[in-house]
């Protein structure tokens, strides 16, 4: 067991961070994308064309979350649980050249039709160039994030304090009514 207070703070907090994008893309996700998906590329997986009936077909971002990548026609495409598990954070292209899941390495002709096929997809709803959170979300969103990122930061850093971290200063809050009403008004802006 690790009695490094840090190392659950940090989990604890980068969960938590990551929840919060999530929450924020997801006010600019596509309405009905399933649906939309399903009539632009069909509902087998991109990667190994296994279909639904042999497995529970998911959507997958080709840019992913993490920089910035929405639920939006043309980011995601129809994709099995094992090639959506084994991609994690690999290229798209990539991972379309080496899908373990068919079986036997794909033909380098086969893997760049498929290739320049999900290009043009992207390129029909303008998804070609990689988002950065800067450029998905709205300024507010933005603000919102940043002054999350402060007072999680405050809060780790004062409870490792607290726990005996050599490194780390409790930051001392003369009015700690102050720190929660500031936390409410960011809820409060992201609500809205």
């Amino acid at each position: 067991m690790n009695n490094n207070p840090s190392a659950y703070m940090s989990v604890g907090r980068g969960c938590f961070k990551k929840a919060f994008i999530a929450a924020l893309l997801s006010r600019h996700t596509t309405a009905d994308i399933e649906t939309l998906v399903r009539a632009e590329l069909g509902w087998n997986c991109v990667y190994c064309g296994i279909g639904q009936e042999d497995a529970q077909i998911e959507l997958d971002h080709l840019w992913p979350e993490s920089t910035g990548g929405c639920l939006v026609i043309g980011n995601v495409v129809p994709a099995c649980p094992t090639c959506n598990s084994l991609r994690r954070d690999t290229p798209w292209q990539a991972f379309m050249m080496r899908s373990g899941r068919l079986g036997r390495p794909r033909d380098k002709n086969e893997g760049d039709a498929e290739i320049a096929f999900l290009m043009q997809y992207m390129e029909k709803y303008d998804q070609t160039a990689e988002p950065t959170l800067n450029s998905t979300l709205t300024r507010l969103e933005l603000e919102i994030l940043a002054s999350l990122e402060l007072m999680l930061s405050a809060v780790s850093d004062g409870a490792l304090a607290k726990a005996g971290h050599k490194k780390r200063q409790a930051i001392r809050f003369n009015d700690p009514e102050k720190m929660f009403d500031e936390l409410v008004s960011v809820v409060a802006k992201y609500i809205k």
